[in-house]
């Protein structure tokens, strides 16, 4: 979506500030850069303004049109999560109203340099103006921070006040009076009774404030939709005195258990009632040796600060030489646990934790060193935290979302990677990891955009395989510990400048490929020069797996069977749930192999505890998302070594299990392999999530019953009832797709062109069905003609195909258009008489349209029903006729109402002729293209229907938005799978700004483009379109035309298939739809009680009426959701009795024959300007309708008021009753439509079909009136 350029008044800055975050956003988004020729006019006093706003010229107000107000007011509550949160903070930023003198005067010389800076420094104007208004907001104002401070100190003063425990068993512990019931959270193993060392506790050598409260980097970000609290982090780090150590309480977990009781004997000491805090036990990393206490303020009107801080305690080693190990025994190789196997297995997780314990003070100096040297700095972290909070990385205060797995924590990590990338890296065994010769680094002195960007450069090209080195405090510093050592205990190496930890301890290296899937994706969003990226990379919220992942499992590890080779890999990881999930995701990685371009692993942290309770069981529940390799995840082989590689082909089958086989293949090799079943191409694309249940259930036991597979889950909706099929087809339902019906088309392409003694030779046949390109709800089912006439009415539709003739060019053609078609209908009758001869078996009929035709358009076809029951429309394509009709247009002579025939006449033809095959084969291209784009278009068209609306979309408006979600994604990849196509989808329909955005659509420039490119809309073409759209809804503020502007580079004026339909109200009515689905998706999915039907199933209490159809009758009743089959069984039981006593049709195969959608569109058109219908074409049996509010109200009476109406009645203070006068001197009494009346005569006009009508006032049958 692209915002249109229309200027609105600027208004001043109170007004400016008071609106939220996204309004500031909003206000600020700049139809253009002012160039520097304007600012010098303006500096040289040539145009006054008020201030620096009114340069700029912006969006028209969101909402602020006469009809749109609602619709922005409704979407602004699902997209804008800021508006709620921020408000508070981002008035306290607003300036002091300008005087009049300063609103008079030109810019200042700053202000000229800051405007000229904008574009080089921060991408655009407009970019600089929302980073300006976002980045406060993600801080705490100046009034939090001092009651926030001032509890800070007392704070330390109370713990250093703490008096000795002396030393004790660490099992007699829990019993000790100061712990006051506190329960002491050791961690695994716990200690053991004849344990010989002991737990003390001393006074605390020091506390600081570290992390990044300390440094003035805090950010906040609010959660996805509003979920969760958005809290500041405030970090305390206690450093536990050295004197309590022994030299080998690193080896069993004993520093962990001396820390754990240190960590109770504090906790024990804030439970006090003048602290004014609750405290509790914490445990974010899901690692329970790295237990905290968080303090959060009570609530009270007393309590010491802000709800929106929660201050972390961290307990620290003493850094330096103060350490209390010796650092070589805690080197990546070092074997920290004493075990009965000899030789002990490394503990590189154990030995980084350990050593983790004295780094934040490090830390802490190097960030601050940062922030000195790099102005920009806290601002381009900001910035960077943000980008990475929306995505998962880094949760920032949201403690209670998933995060992608190892990168809980991680805070430190996003400080120091920016740093380095500013200052350098430490060229330790060999090139830098994704350096090129003369690459350089980035500078100091450059923008906080251009530092966020710079970084995101580096991460997209990291090489994954290198280690990174940050520079060392002095010249030759040496690595703590040997390169080797590193890479053989580490997946990905991120070791600060002492040399000794590293910071990417346990960070999988696929979490990291998705890191840098995201910064690759975020780079081509900041490339786009069409689409302002700061929305998508700073306020959409992209964490939602579902949406985010082509496939997601969720998996409930907790039925996981122990597993002996997870022992040892146990104690480095604390726990069997975090050595297990590791595990999941190294076998998941491998055996996904190239199928997928990334794996990772979601988990939600486990809650925080009280401090008298036992620690709770770690989350065992995770979710596997896979971001599928185009092209390859769907393959139906996974090769393996080959049979001479004895120890790869063990290896291989010890893996892989009984899905293991060797196979010889084509190219004369023999190789180990396995072979996946896949009968459709809905089957092969589920692959990969039925790969990954395979290998959870082989290697870690879990049952298939403990593992949701998201990815099938819409996949029964695009399938029809089996036995209709096998009824109509007398197949399975694996037999049905579109390839039937296009080798009928082609079969019937060659029949066409054989054609023999014709006048003119046929030069083309142009295919114009959403069947034949992949995207009709459901394909065309072959029938037998010859035994269709003894189905059930309700399984007798036939769709047609569209098809297009265009003959050689001839003289002979008349000039006249009415004449025109009568040549048509001769031709088409020459036609059947051949096709007749050469289709055995065929119908072939010529046929006209609907009478409301005019004379002079296209107004007949070719009905072809092949001998499998496919059926075609043919048209003739005659060039001349658009000649005749522009000609007459212009004409002087050409009445006006001829003229305003020919003009209909003009748009019709070109929508048929030229519009449609265009938009045919742009769309047949987007299948080729993109496995999952026809299935989204036939689930969005499947939607539609199922909430009564796909009447009033056209069918190829929808193909339009579902295009866009793969042509310009956002901020994800195009989308391989249908159910995260839909979800997105929904998201889309839900927040796009109709009223004050189009939508535009590269279509035809996708068509060279590779799979994973950007597709741009070109630049003159996006300005045509905005220019268009902003004439569009400045000449028709009601939005009577074209509510949904979908521009093409074909149509960059959104004519060709919105010109009429949809309208404000059905477009109204889908963004609520789709907002009340997705917000439904996100709860489900967290609650784990996502079901597919429930986004499909209407509710019906919005409507003022009701007509039930009878369902027997209904063609289409087999493509309902959830059809009742015993309707076709029951009837398909008497096939021997004669066909006019099972059919109310008759024998006659009839193509596109639907009594009840043409019922539907009569009442359209008939009673149209009453009331709007609503009506599913896909086995619907109610027709909807809602009365128009202007012709309920009352109105004087006139001849001719277009409805029945009946006089309004008014009930007195007497309880008499009296007809209402208009107030005029005529005194006209008043009329209103005569509801009960028009329903009568509906249910007349559909005697026989309709069975019951309700209201919404008796939601009870009306009387129906005798059978005519």
């Amino acid at each position: 979506m692209v915002a249109a350029k229309r200027k609105r008044p600027a208004q001043d800055d109170g007004e400016f500030a008071g609106r939220g975050i996204k309004s500031a956003l909003r206000q600020a988004k700049p139809q253009r850069l002012v160039t520097l020729e304007q600012l010098e006019e303006f500096d040289q006093g040539e145009e006054p303004f008020s201030s620096m706003m009114d340069v700029i010229t912006v969006e028209e107000g969101e909402g602020d049109d006469a009809n749109g107000e609602d619709e922005a007011d409704e979407t602004d509550e699902f997209d804008d999560e800021f508006d709620d949160e921020f408000d508070d903070e981002f008035t306290s930023e607003q300036q002091p109203p300008r005087t009049e003198m300063q609103s008079r005067r030109g810019p200042t010389t700053q202000e000229m340099q800051q405007i000229r800076e904008a574009s080089d420094l921060f991408k655009s104007n407009t970019f600089k103006l929302k980073m300006d208004a976002f980045l406060p907001t993600l801080r705490p104002s100046e009034s939090k921070k001092a009651a926030i401070t001032s509890f800070l100190h007392t704070l330390r003063t109370h713990l250093l006040s703490l008096p000795a425990i002396p030393s004790t068993h660490p099992l007699q512990a829990q019993a000790l009076p100061q712990l006051n019931g506190v329960r002491v959270p050791y961690p695994f193993p716990r200690p053991a009774q004849e344990v010989n060392w002991k737990v003390r506790f001393d006074p605390p050598e020091d506390m600081q404030v570290i992390g990044s409260w300390a440094t003035g980097t805090a950010v906040a970000i609010p959660g996805r939709s509003g979920k969760g609290k958005r809290e500041w982090g405030v970090d305390l780090g206690i450093v536990m005195p050295a004197a309590m150590f022994e030299k080998k309480d690193y080896l069993n977990a004993r520093v962990f258990h001396k820390r754990a009781f240190y960590l109770a004997v504090v906790a024990a000491s804030l439970v006090r009632d003048e602290l004014g805090v609750d405290a509790k036990f914490e445990c974010p990393s899901g690692d329970e040796r790295q237990t905290r206490v968080v303090l959060r303020a009570k609530d009270d009107p007393n309590a010491p600060f802000s709800s929106s801080f929660a201050v972390h305690i961290h307990l620290l080693l003493p850094r330096g030489d103060a350490f209390p190990f010796p650092v070589s025994h805690l080197s990546p190789g070092h074997a920290s646990f004493h075990t009965s196997t000899t030789p002990s297995p490394p503990t590189p997780r154990y030995n980084a934790l350990v050593l983790s314990f004295s780094l934040p003070l490090t830390l802490l100096v190097a960030v601050h060193q940062f922030t000195q040297d790099i102005p920009s700095y806290k601002d381009a972290l900001a910035l960077l935290r943000a980008w990475a909070s929306r995505r998962g990385f880094d949760r920032s205060g949201r403690a209670s979302e998933q995060s992608v797995l190892g990168f809980e924590g991680r805070g430190a990590w996003w400080a120091l990677l920016l740093g380095g990338c500013v200052q350098g890296w430490e060229e330790v065994g060999g090139r830098l990891p994704g350096s090129t010769a003369g690459k350089s680094r980035l500078a100091r002195g450059m923008s906080s955009y251009q530092l966020f960007r710079g970084v995101l450069d580096f991460l997209h090209s990291w090489d994954w395989n290198r280690p990174l080195f940050m520079k060392t405090r002095s010249s030759g510093q040496e690595s703590g510990f040997p390169l080797q050592e590193w890479k053989l205990h580490h997946e990905c190496i991120f070791v600060e400048s002492t040399g000794q930890s590293n910071i990417l301890n346990g960070v999988p290296r696929s979490s990291l490929q998705l890191l840098q899937q995201e910064a690759r994706i975020a780079m081509k969003v900041l490339d786009n020069k069409i689409e302002d990226a700061f929305d998508t990379l700073f306020l959409r919220d992209v964490s939602l797996p579902l949406a985010r992942f082509d496939a997601t499992l969720r998996v409930d590890t907790s039925a996981a069977l122990p597993i002996a080779d997870l022992r040892a890999s146990q104690l480095d990881h604390s726990s069997q749930i975090n050595a297990l999930v590791h595990a999941i995701q190294s076998a998941t990685t491998h055996a996904l192999a190239t199928r997928a371009k990334t794996v990772a692993v979601l988990q939600t942290p486990p809650p925080e505890w009280e401090l008298t309770a036992d620690r709770p069981l770690s989350t065992a529940t995770i979710d596997i998302g896979i971001i599928f390799e185009p092209g390859q995840f769907a393959r139906l082989v996974d090769h393996g070594p080959p049979a001479d590689d004895t120890e790869g082909a063990s290896a291989f089958r010890e893996f892989w299990g009984d899905k293991s086989e060797l196979r010889r293949f084509k190219d004369g090799s023999i190789t180990e392999c396995v072979v996946w079943d896949a009968d459709s191409h809905e089957d092969r694309t589920n692959i990969p999530s039925r790969l990954v249940a395979y290998i959870l259930g082989r290697h870690f036991r879990i049952a298939a019953s403990s593992i949701t597979l998201y990815q099938a889950m819409f996949d029964p909706l695009l399938q029809l009832p089996a036995s209709a099929v096998q009824a109509i087809t007398g197949s399975s339902p694996s037999d049905v797709s579109f390839r039937t019906v296009l080798q009928t088309y082609d079969h019937l392409v060659r029949e066409l062109k054989a054609v023999q003694d014709f006048p003119l030779s046929l030069l083309n046949v142009t295919a114009a069905a959403d069947g034949l390109r992949h995207t009709s709800t459901f394909p065309p089912l072959i029938v037998d003609i010859s035994r269709a006439s003894s189905l059930p009415d309700c399984l007798r539709y036939i769709p047609a195909q569209e098809i297009i003739l265009e003959f050689e060019a001839s003289t002979k053609w008349p000039d006249d258009l009415e004449a025109d078609q009568k040549i048509k209908l001769a031709f088409f009758e020459e036609i059947a008489e051949k096709l007749k001869q050469q289709l055995a078996g065929a119908q072939v009929n010529v046929a006209l349209d609907p009478p409301p035709a005019s004379m002079i358009e296209d107004n007949c076809y070719l009905e072809i029903i092949m001998p499998n029951g496919i059926a075609f429309h043919a048209r003739i394509y005659h060039n001349r006729e658009r000649t005749l009709l522009e000609r007459s247009i212009v004409d002087r002579a050409t009445s006006e109402s001829s003229r305003k025939q020919a003009i209909g006449v003009l748009q019709r033809f070109n929508t048929q002729f030229v519009e449609k095959p265009r938009h045919h084969a742009a769309i047949a291209t987007l299948h080729h293209k993109f496995s999952a784009y026809s299935q989204t278009v036939r689930l969005a068209k499947r939607w539609l229907s199922a909430h009564l609306l796909a009447c009033h979309v056209p069918s190829e408006l929808v193909e339009l938005v579902c295009a866009h979600l793969f042509l310009s994604p956002g901020p994800f990849s195009p989308p391989r799978s249908l159910f995260d196509a839909f979800i997105r989808l929904l998201h889309l329909l839900g927040t796009w700004k109709w009223t004050q955005d189009p939508l535009l659509v590269p279509l035809y420039a996708s068509k060279d483009a590779e799979n994973d490119d950007r597709i741009i809309f070109p630049k003159e073409k996006c300005d045509a379109a905005l220019e268009a759209f902003t004439a569009a809804r400045s000449t028709d503020p009601s939005m009577s035309s074209r509510a949904w502007f979908v521009a093409t580079e074909e149509d960059i004026h959104g004519l060709a298939w919105g010109r009429d339909a949809p309208s404000a109200l059905i477009c109204r009515r889908i963004t609520q739809l789709a907002k009340t689905c997705y917000r439904y998706v996100e709860a489900a999915f967290d609650a784990n009680s996502l079901q597919a039907y429930a986004l499909f199933s209407p509710s019906y209490e919005d409507y003022d009426f009701v007509l039930d159809l009878e369902s027997t009758i209904v063609p289409t009743l087999y493509q309902g959701l959830l059809a009742d089959e015993e309707i076709w069984l029951t009837r398909m039981k008497f096939r021997n009795l004669p066909s006019q006593e099972l059919s109310v049709y008759g024998p006659a195969v009839r193509a596109n024959l639907d009594p009840a959608d043409l019922f539907f569109r009569d009442l359209q058109r008939t009673y149209g300007d009453a009331c709007v219908f609503f009506y599913n074409p896909l086995g619907g049996t109610k027709i909807a309708g809602i009365w128009n509010p202007a012709v309920l109200k009352p109105t004087a009476f006139k001849v001719l008021l277009g409805y029945s109406s009946t006089p309004h009645i008014v009930a007195k203070a007497d309880g008499t009753v009296n007809v209402s006068h208009n107030e005029t001197s005529t005194s006209k009494p008043l009329v209103a439509l005569n509801t009960d009346a028009l329903l009568n005569e509906i249910a007349a006009l559909g005697c026989g079909l309709i069975t019951a009508v309700s209201t919404a006032q008796t939601r009870h049958p009306a009387s129906l009136p005798p059978q005519l």
